[in-house]
């Protein structure tokens, strides 16, 4: 074997390893940023299964005519009984932006240890309809409430930030909130 085969089989064998180093890099970031996207959205669709429950239970056994205390598109106060004691239980969502310019949703209830708790998000906004589908903020007038969410965090890449999160909407038509 001569001088000039083996510096050729060396240059083939380091182009062959250079490859599958490659290929594994390549695989290992779409792995990562799949793992970094199912959190995300696991996260998310965690966060929509509690405004969920709340807001199915709008009203919920709640003899006083006001059910919703406030409402405006960034915020709600409503009573009803979330955890079926009997007992009125109050709960508040509200937008707020920290000192970093991120919108924050914090959720407040008059029930349980973990009563407050705020997440980061994108967007958090309602929108009341009355019963011919125009807007309205007045609970008297309420027949339905859509609440969006929309959350995202930026993820690192190879090739630089990518977003990764998800978008929730939901249309509620409260039973409880008939008069």
């Amino acid at each position: 074997m001569t001088n000039l085969d083996l510096l050729g089989s060396m240059i083939a064998g380091g182009i062959l390893l250079l490859s599958i180093i490659t290929f594994q890099l390549y695989y290992t970031d779409v792995s990562r940023n799949t793992v970094i996207s199912e959190v995300q959205q696991s996260n998310s669709t965690n966060l929509a299964k509690i405004v969920e429950y709340d807001f199915i239970k709008l009203g919920y056994r709640v003899p006083a005519a006001d059910k919703i205390l406030d409402l405006g598109p960034d915020r709600i106060s409503f009573l009803a009984d979330l955890n079926n004691d009997g007992a009125v239980d109050s709960v508040r969502y509200s937008c707020s932006v920290n000192g970093d310019q991120q919108k924050i949703l914090t959720r407040y209830s008059s029930i349980g240890q973990h009563n407050t708790f705020s997440v980061k998000v994108d967007s958090f906004a309602l929108r009341g309809l009355d019963i011919h589908g125009a807007a309205t903020f007045y609970p008297e007038n309420l027949s339905t409430l859509q609440v969006d969410l929309l959350v995202t965090e930026d993820v690192a890449t190879t090739q630089g930030k990518e977003k990764a999160g998800s978008y929730w909407m939901r249309r509620f038509f409260p039973m409880n909130m008939q008069l």
